[in-house]
């Protein structure tokens, strides 16, 4: 009954506030849910379920230049919430800011959350091989962002890759599509012979509200550095080796 009521308010923020062809509502990816702490509950950012008890988000929706945020929650589509009770990144022990404070270190701009409790919402489909990605790819976004009058529900955008940008590299790719604040930490998918697989995650957007801008990407298929840490979430939550 909520959603009901929210959903035509939603629609009235795009039209208002967002280019209202580069952004649907869709729940179609299940796996995409909200990551929050007491610090920023009015603003929270995405995150993407990789395991019942894992989520893969942004390492800046976790924290600041200032430190990490305390009470980390993560939140599926269906209302299932649970507290984070341990995060890895890339580089321990180095901060936020050191990685967010140079653009040659975007593609270390994730983190990995073990949840206290397992969800039952069923986790994104993963191709850690490399998946190659070209001009012509068509990815999708998705994501929370941040609406004016209604409780941020779940949108998606469609992405086309930069390749010929000066700041793509291997794990870190500029894309043409909408990334609004909110949505950063949501998946990034591309549609396979085995249904929508997650390739990615939204890295930031500048802000950018309207069709056609520019927002970047950290690749995990193919991504050594996100292996290593998946395998350590995964030994931490499952206890195998």
């Amino acid at each position: 009954m909520i959603k009901i009521i929210l959903k035509p308010l939603a629609l009235l923020t795009l039209l208002i506030g967002f280019d209202a062809f580069a952004f649907q509502y869709d729940e179609s990816i299940q796996s995409v849910g909200k990551v929050f702490s007491s610090q920023n509950a009015e603003a929270p950012c995405s995150g993407v379920l990789i395991h019942s008890q894992i989520v893969l988000t942004a390492l800046h929706c976790i924290g600041n230049e200032t430190g990490f945020a305390t009470n980390i929650y993560f939140e599926d589509v269906n209302g299932f919430k649970t507290k984070i009770k341990k995060f890895i990144y890339p580089d321990q022990p180095k901060s936020i800011k050191e990685i967010w404070q140079d653009s040659t270190t975007f593609t270390k701009d994730f983190a990995i959350l073990i949840l206290e409790k397992p969800t039952s919402t069923e986790p994104a489909k993963m191709n850690l091989d490399n998946i190659e990605i070209q001009i012509t790819t068509n990815l999708t976004s998705f994501g929370f962002p941040n609406l004016r009058f209604s409780e941020p529900l779940l949108f998606s955008s469609q992405c086309s890759p930069q390749l010929d940008h000066p700041a793509s590299k291997q794990h870190y790719l500029i894309v043409r599509c909408v990334i609004a604040p909110g949505m950063s930490g949501g998946g990034v998918f591309l549609q396979t012979s085995e249904g929508n697989t997650l390739v990615g995650i939204n890295q930031s957007g500048g802000g950018s509200r309207k069709k056609g801008t520019m927002g970047g990407i950290v690749k995990i298929s193919g991504n050594p550095l996100f292996q290593n840490i998946y395998s350590e979430a995964l030994r931490e939550v499952t206890g195998k080796f």
